[in-house]
């Protein structure tokens, strides 16, 4: 069952929180064949034209056809950083053996990675995007600092 986008306010929260650089937030995404064209459209339109990887490995995978995997898989990994907004703690999960980097925790919500997307975020490391993502911020959410 596909996750739903998270509230304006939960929003802002969240992306507030990971784009501290000290959350050394990255986004990866997964996908088959099938699913790219429209995911590439997608992160186009949100991120205003920002380059996508090239897809043939971390943090942006294309699986072929035949490949044992399920649809579109957008996933966030961040350090945790105190103190964590309510919905940071209702999100992430431990990603065990999974991932290289053991610092990190994942949140698998692919609504809210499209909806980070429209924020500043892109696909790979954002701990430097913060001017970017403090731009799209503001134009999301003018009536907030």
């Amino acid at each position: 069952m596909a996750k739903k986008a998270l509230k304006e306010d939960e929003l802002y929260q969240a992306a507030i929180y990971l784009s501290n650089p000290e959350a050394d937030t990255e986004i990866h995404a997964e996908m088959l064949l099938k699913n790219q064209k429209d995911f590439e459209e997608n992160y186009k339109r949100a991120t205003e034209d920002y380059p996508l990887p090239d897809g043939t490995e971390a943090p942006y995978y294309i699986w072929p056809p035949d490949a044992n995997k399920y649809g579109r898989e957008l996933r966030i990994y961040f350090k945790r950083v105190p103190p964590e907004p309510p919905i940071i703690k209702t999100l992430y999960t431990d990603h065990g053996k999974w991932y290289a980097k053991r610092d990190k925790w994942r949140i698998n919500h692919s609504a809210l990675v499209m909806q980070l997307f429209e924020c500043g975020f892109v696909l790979g490391e954002n701990a430097d995007k913060a001017d970017r993502i403090q731009t799209f911020m503001k134009r999301r959410f003018p009536t907030r600092k």
